[in-house]
């Protein structure tokens, strides 16, 4: 045999075979490592590596999804090295939960806005739909809808495989299998070598959810417009009705919030509503319960429940003034500044 052409040479045996510094046997006067098409095949990664990352510095908003390319990048760059926070791997979501409050939030910071997202789940009004699509046109923006394969509240809750369906410490199952799972899911996808910027509902009533949201998601951006400028809930509703678009027939049937029909979090008034509003819902979830055995209501079964037991629930009047279109104007304004920085 000839002598390699190679200078990792290690040794070599009574036949002739020679290997290289890893073990390999050498091929054609080369060792595995410095052969042809090894070399090729290395640098054709190579280029692979830098095609994908001049792709993402050029627009930090397109997304790789390929499991081969991101281990060619782990690879190569390290999983463990951080990516500077910049303009440009900077997506901003809007979690559009086909509320009132997070219509109006959506709407102030529009512009900003790289996605709304909207987990549809099949309990939901059917009117839900109507509202989203409005609110679409109102935009200007489409919605993307995402859907958990679960779909519905009572297969989340069997899938869970356990006797819990509400309760003040865990998530609830339907929570975290049709809307948790779906946006780490959709975050899993697009996550890579970029920041997430979030475009949240919360009115001026609730400044502790969105203060645990902030420590319990630190490592991201949180926007809340409507707390930032002391909007309520009655005023985005009567923003919502000066822009003309009809809010959820939730609302108008005396519901505070357009959650799914039967939502396992409503308490005794709640669902006293709903035995009247929706019997076939009700009688559902009370079998569900026994089903399961767990109830929604903490010691308490739907169908041991007192007719009369909880409060009513109140119909939100809407209330908007010169305030409200103030702030809707300041918002245009907020949102051309905040593009500025962005771009800067």
């Amino acid at each position: 045999m000839d002598k390699p052409k190679c200078r990792e040479e290690m040794w070599s045996n009574d036949e002739g075979c020679f290997r290289d510094c890893h073990g390999n046997h050498w091929k054609d006067g080369y060792c595995y490592a410095h052969h042809p098409e090894t070399v090729a095949k290395r640098e054709a990664a190579w280029n692979k590596r830098r095609e994908i990352r001049q792709r993402i510095e050029d627009d930090g908003k397109r997304v790789c999804g390929n499991a081969r390319v991101r281990g060619i990048l782990n690879r190569r760059i390290g999983k463990g090295r951080r990516v500077s926070r910049n303009a440009h791997n900077q997506i901003t979501v809007a979690w559009f939960s086909a509320g009132v409050s997070s219509a109006v939030a959506t709407k102030l910071m529009v512009d900003s806005v790289d996605h709304i997202l909207y987990c549809h789940i099949a309990d939901q009004h059917p009117d839900t739909l109507r509202f989203v699509r409005d609110c679409e046109a109102w935009f200007g923006k489409p919605v993307e809808i995402l859907r958990s394969p679960y779909a519905t509240v009572e297969n989340a809750i069997r899938a869970n495989g356990s006797c819990y369906i509400n309760g003040p410490r865990n998530t609830p199952p339907c929570t975290r299998y049709l809307k948790q799972r779906v946006r780490k899911e959709w975050e899993a996808q697009h996550r890579f070598f970029c920041w997430f910027r979030y475009v949240w509902g919360m009115d001026s009533a609730e400044q502790a959810r969105a203060d645990r949201l902030r420590t319990t998601m630190r490592e991201d951006e949180h926007f809340f417009p409507l707390i930032d400028r002391g909007l309520s809930k009655a005023d985005a509703h009567g923003i919502l009705r000066k822009e003309g678009i009809k809010r959820p027939a939730m609302y108008d049937l005396g519901y505070p919030n357009n959650n799914c029909i039967g939502c396992v979090k409503g308490g005794m008034g709640y669902w006293n509503k709903i035995r009247v509003d929706f019997p076939d819902v009700f009688a559902s979830r009370a079998a569900l319960e026994r089903t399961v055995g767990g109830s929604c209501i903490n010691g308490i079964y739907l169908d041991e429940l007192d007719p009369m037991a909880g409060r009513d629930c109140k119909i939100i009047v809407p209330e908007c003034g010169a305030m409200c279109e103030r702030m809707m104007a300041q918002a245009e304004t907020d949102t051309a500044g905040q593009q500025e920085r962005d771009r800067g």
